[in-house]
């Protein structure tokens, strides 16, 4: 997953509200990039811990001026399909709301790990 892809991510979620985009700090968004080679450099071999390290990365870090937890979660998502798994959500508000709250660390990461695997299908 690159750079440019995300940017990609991004410019396609703001556009679609009409919101502007733009890439404000390029050092924050290779910072999230690289949350999960470093997990994977440490050990961590759960697809979805890795995913949820991208979101939170993207979501926190702020590297766009607009659409920087929607790029997270179409982020997050193309990964799980890189690695072989599917999001299928039925309510997509109640998880909109716990990214939320896993972004701003209202709750931990571990949380959105378990609920996700309720999600995750085979590709």
């Amino acid at each position: 997953m690159t750079a440019d892809l995300i940017v990609e991510f991004n410019e396609l979620a703001v556009t679609e509200t009409g919101e502007p985009h733009l890439l404000n700090n390029p050092d924050a968004l290779d910072s999230a990039l690289a949350r999960p080679m470093h997990y994977w450099n440490y050990g961590e071999r759960d697809v979805v811990v890795l995913a949820v390290s991208l979101l939170v990365g993207i979501g926190q870090n702020h590297p766009f001026i607009q659409g920087n937890k929607r790029c997270a979660f179409a982020a997050a998502d193309y990964f799980l399909y890189l690695n072989g798994y599917e999001l299928v959500v039925p309510d997509t508000n109640d998880l909109a709301d716990l990214i939320c709250d896993t972004i701003t660390s209202e709750i931990g990461e571990q949380r959105l790990v378990e609920v996700l695997w309720d999600y995750i299908e085979p590709a």
